[in-house]
């Protein structure tokens, strides 16, 4: 009876130059269903060496290109999530074009004192309301 050589994955990851956490990782995405299962142990004959080295360049190619890929799409989602931070955080340029005016009719009735005395409460509340809002708003620095 003749006893096939086996190899662990230690003695094929020497082969390949490699370590045997990337082997692992590579016999479970390219052999998967041979998977010796949790706590099993791959054994793998050692005459497939050669067709597992091509295997294993053709799969650590395309790991390199996904890890790019997935680099690249990160590094996308970074800016565009800064460029949104940015326009959200960022104070407007140009000063908001102002309101009507529809105060006019009110100060004239006022003026008149034909206002009953709550609107006449209600219109010094909003004159208020509109004179602290022009204070905050930041004035225009003309040179």
């Amino acid at each position: 009876m003749t006893e096939t050589k086996t190899l662990t994955p230690k003695d094929l990851a020497e082969k390949l130059s490699t370590d045997s956490k990337t082997v692992r990782r590579f016999l479970r995405k390219a052999h998967g269903d041979d998977a010796p299962g949790q706590g099993g142990r791959w054994s793998i004959p050692a005459a497939d060496v050669a067709k597992l080295r091509k295997e294993f360049e053709t799969w650590q190619k395309a790991e390199e290109e996904r890890r790019a890929k997935a680099a690249k799409e990160l590094a996308d989602a970074r800016a565009k999530t800064a460029e949104v931070i940015d326009a959200q955080t960022k104070p407007a340029d140009e000063p908001k074009p102002e309101e009507p005016r529809t105060q006019d009719a009110v100060d004239a009735a006022q003026a008149k004192g034909s206002l009953p005395k709550s609107e006449v409460t209600k219109a010094a509340q909003a004159k208020a309301r509109k004179a602290a809002r022009a204070a905050a708003q930041p004035k225009p620095e003309t040179a």
